[in-house]
């Protein structure tokens, strides 16, 4: 259950953030953000107190969603030990790693290599695409492996994808689910163990405290070597930056609801099948950021649960920002009964759908789960782990 609600839990922690950065910040001076505010014609008070209120909507569902959380693994509780996978699986599943591996190396052999990500996402698009979809299969099956080999194993596997991925978000995600996550469960599993002054968990604290100080460094220097149009000497043009990334979800989900009766919005199959890559067009995330980026269709927003609701449904925003997750929650709680934890993959799937919406992440979460049940339930064995 850590991942499902240490997903929640950044969920409300980066609403909570943005809300604070509107009200104290002069947002006013961030230049992509007072963008958006001249797009939708409002001055820059009004535009900020549309998108805390974004924002609160964001923190009080996460806090809603929680305690669900909570009362849903009370009242659906298993007894049952969830399947654990090792060679097996290894060796069925190793054949993806090697096929999305194939396919960078040979448009490497055909193109030059990218010094853009823009390039990446032209030349290697089909790769990037396969890659997305299965290293998040392949956190979760380490995560459930039997003993710690098949564990840095499967971690490898997933280590070969990231390497190619030219996406920032992906590093984060395996940093803290792959990574963060892991530790911190098994420091709470040490605790339990061995009381809380023992030196089991006195080693697993410290790594997990490092693991976690490199994360925010790692966040901080990305956030430093983006492109600015900010102004300010050095240290102010880095807070103003920060500040921007922080707070610009917010006002990105209040444009999705300024575009609610946009006739040119692409549709729901639009949206489904352009993930499943079965058509090419833009899904609403990518058509927002071309209405904000003159027309530049390569990339996306963020556009939260908020933004989804706003676009493909009629429900109230905190209705949906319930909902939608609440959805995943569910899925997880069915699994349990077939004896598969797939805590890992509902937790980044909330998480992620955070960011985008719940639709954007079910079809390549249809996917994973269905590969991965499959492995659990062919190749795998009831136990608990051998560590």
């Amino acid at each position: 259950m850590i991942y499902l609600v240490s997903a929640i839990g950044l969920i409300l922690a980066s609403n909570a953030i943005a809300v604070f950065v509107i009200e104290n910040a002069d947002v006013a001076s961030y230049v992509d953000i007072g963008e958006i505010c001249h797009l939708l014609g409002e001055p820059s008070t009004q535009c900020a107190a549309h998108g805390a209120y974004a924002g609160w909507i964001g923190c009080i569902s996460a806090v809603v969603l929680v305690i669900l959380v909570i009362a849903a693994n009370r009242r659906f509780a298993t007894s049952a030990g969830s399947r654990r996978v090792a060679g097996a699986a290894f060796v069925a599943s190793a054949p993806l790693v090697v096929i999305v591996t194939a396919l960078y190396v040979l448009g490497e052999a055909r193109n030059p290599l990218p010094l853009r990500r823009e390039d990446a996402f032209l030349w290697y698009s089909t790769a990037i695409s396969l890659g997305n979809l299965i290293w998040p299969l392949f956190l979760q099956l380490a995560i459930v492996s039997s003993n710690w080999k098949w564990r840095l194993f499967f971690l490898c596997l997933v280590s070969l994808i990231v390497a190619f991925s030219p996406f920032r978000g992906v590093f984060f995600a395996v940093g803290v689910f792959g990574v963060l996550l892991p530790l911190l469960e098994h420091v709470i599993a040490q605790i339990k163990a061995y009381g809380l002054k023992s030196r089991q968990v006195a080693i697993y604290a410290g790594v997990f405290s490092i693991c976690a100080a490199v994360a925010a460094l790692q966040l901080a220097i990305d956030t430093k070597g983006r492109p600015s149009n900010l102004a300010g000497g050095r240290s102010a043009e880095f807070a103003a930056k920060l500040g921007q990334r922080v707070a610009i979800p917010l006002f990105q989900a209040h444009l999705a609801r300024a575009y609610d009766f946009d006739p040119r919005m692409p549709t729901l199959a639009d949206d489904l099948l352009t993930k499943l890559r079965l058509r090419r067009a833009l899904d609403f995330n990518s058509y927002l950021f071309a209405a904000t980026h003159e027309g530049i269709s390569l990339g996306e927003v963020t556009s939260l649960y908020f933004g989804e609701a706003a676009v493909r449904t009629t429900s109230d925003p905190i209705v949906w920002s319930v909902a939608a997750p609440l959805l995943l929650v569910l899925i997880w709680v069915a699994l349990r009964k077939l004896e598969v934890d797939a805590s890992l993959l509902i937790g980044l799937a909330i998480w992620r759908g955070s960011l985008g919406g719940l639709i954007g992440v079910m079809p390549a979460l249809a996917i994973q789960l269905g590969l991965y049940v499959a492995l659990c339930r062919l190749l795998g064995q009831k136990g608990s782990d051998e560590n």
